[in-house]
């Protein structure tokens, strides 16, 4: 059973790959560098509007490399907007990690 699961897992990893774009690579990146953090400190870090970051953080949800860690007050809105909003926190999955890894290596490869 174990061996089925590896697999589905490998062949899962696979075919996610290829579809990670340039944007969503940063914001994946970021939150493996940072642990979590909200859309809105993502933006503020990346120096990116917030609207550049909603929509790739939530394709890399669904693609299951994101999660959602907590709910808690945010303070790069109580910096941006003088007021302090409570907000999501996005943490990297486990195979959000491997993704990263594996980019990693693919990198330290080509250099």
């Amino acid at each position: 059973m174990k061996t089925k699961t590896q697999q589905t897992s490998i062949e899962a990893f696979i075919e996610i790959l290829p579809r990670i774009g340039d944007r969503q690579d940063q914001i994946l990146e970021h939150l493996g560098w940072v642990g979590m953090a909200t859309d809105r400190m993502i933006a503020a870090s990346l120096k990116l509007p917030i609207n550049c970051i909603t929509g790739r953080r939530n394709e890399l949800v669904k693609s299951g490399l994101l999660k959602r860690s907590k709910t808690d007050w945010c303070e790069a809105t109580r910096m941006t907007e003088e007021k302090r909003r409570r907000a999501n926190y996005w943490e990297v999955t486990e195979l959000g990690r491997k993704v990263i890894a594996f980019k990693k290596s693919q990198r330290e490869v080509r250099e």
